[in-house]
């Protein structure tokens, strides 16, 4: 008789303590999904920011001709000086686009843009003039510019494919 009893009382403990803690579980549970989903969004608006970026900066790299190697363009570089002003005037957009752009313009891009582009141009007040001595090293890091946006690119794919399974 005092087993069925205790029996019975434990049977009225998990009834009573069963269901606020089957509450409590699905609320955390609610909540850990909410907080995942909300990072997740956070993540893609992020990501967002950084694809506009990048399509910023492709706008100006389409400029360069995609069908020319890196010898292809040095020699056509040196050769046709038109097509040097006219390609640097395009290109000097980066120096702009990297200001405008600094929360979501990638590492790889600001250091290319520091590093590679800027000593190869004069500036002045108002005036980017491609040094002349530099025709050869311009082509090379025109065409390191386009390799290096285009595994930018496919790294965003990658993470935004990532973020979106």
């Amino acid at each position: 008789m005092a087993k069925e009893i205790l029996q019975e009382i434990y049977k009225i403990l998990q009834l009573i303590i069963s269901a606020p803690v089957l509450t409590l579980i699905g609320v955390w549970l609610g909540w850990v999904l909410n907080s995942l989903s909300q990072r997740r969004q956070h993540r893609m608006e992020s990501l967002q920011g950084y694809f506009a970026a990048l399509r910023e900066i492709m706008a100006v790299t389409s400029n360069i001709p995609p069908d020319l190697g890196v010898s292809e363009l040095q020699s056509r570089v040196e050769s046709d000086i038109g097509f040097q002003n006219s390609l640097s005037g395009r290109l000097v957009r980066l120096f702009g686009l990297r200001t405008e752009l600094i929360p979501y313009l990638d590492k790889e891009i600001i250091e290319f843009i520091d590093q590679r582009f800027k000593p190869l141009y004069t500036i002045e007040t108002g005036t980017y003039e491609i040094r002349s001595s530099m025709s050869k090293e311009f082509a090379v890091a025109v065409y390191q510019l386009r390799l290096l946006v285009e595994s930018v690119e496919r790294r965003l794919v990658s993470k935004y494919e990532n973020i979106s399974k």
